[in-house]
């Protein structure tokens, strides 16, 4: 064991432990510089999986991400991004070698314009070599739960195209965790 922290407090707390991670830890009071013996020993062990945009941010964002809550066909989601173009996107993501896979929501999160009947894609790159994965989005469907497993990868990306037959309008990606 090593000293982590000394504190006045009754409670204290860690941020940016690692995912599945078992920690194990005691304590001990210190009053008036008397030190007491050490508490039994607890564990515990961290969930396995983090929201993504907890754990890191985009390096290229032509979208806009968040946390606050949005819909995908009159579903509530947050923890991801909404995007509108008539047009392709991309959206990378440094994820360094820490993860397996990713999973998400995603559906029409808006309006659609389209000349016939609209589909959008979405296709995925790991350290720029593309994933065998590809996600079709039509305006009417109900939101749809997708993992990919992205291998440890380094550099993730999310292409995002909605020019497929002529379509446009908004979409999201909700939810999005990447697990260890």
């Amino acid at each position: 064991f090593k000293k982590i922290k000394t504190t006045k407090a009754t409670s204290c707390s860690f941020k940016r432990l690692e995912l599945g991670t078992k920690y194990s830890y005691k304590i001990r009071a210190i009053v008036n510089g008397k030190k007491s013996a050490f508490s039994n020993t607890k564990s515990i062990v961290t969930k396995n999986w983090a929201y993504l945009l907890e754990v890191t941010e985009p390096y290229k964002t032509p979208y806009e991400y968040n946390t606050r809550p949005f819909s995908i066909a009159n579903e509530r989601f947050n923890h991801g991004f909404t995007y509108y173009n008539l047009g392709k996107q991309d959206a990378y993501f440094n994820l360094k070698g820490k993860y397996s896979k990713i999973s998400f929501s995603v559906g029409c999160a808006g309006k659609m314009y389209c000349d016939n009947e609209p589909v959008s894609m979405i296709r995925f790159y790991a350290d720029d070599s593309e994933l065998n994965e590809t996600v079709y989005i039509r305006p009417y469907d109900l939101a749809k739960d997708y993992s990919v497993n992205i291998n440890y990868c380094n550099k993730f990306q999310m292409f995002l195209d909605d020019t497929v037959n002529g379509s446009g309008g908004t979409f999201g990606i909700g939810n999005i965790k990447v697990y260890k």
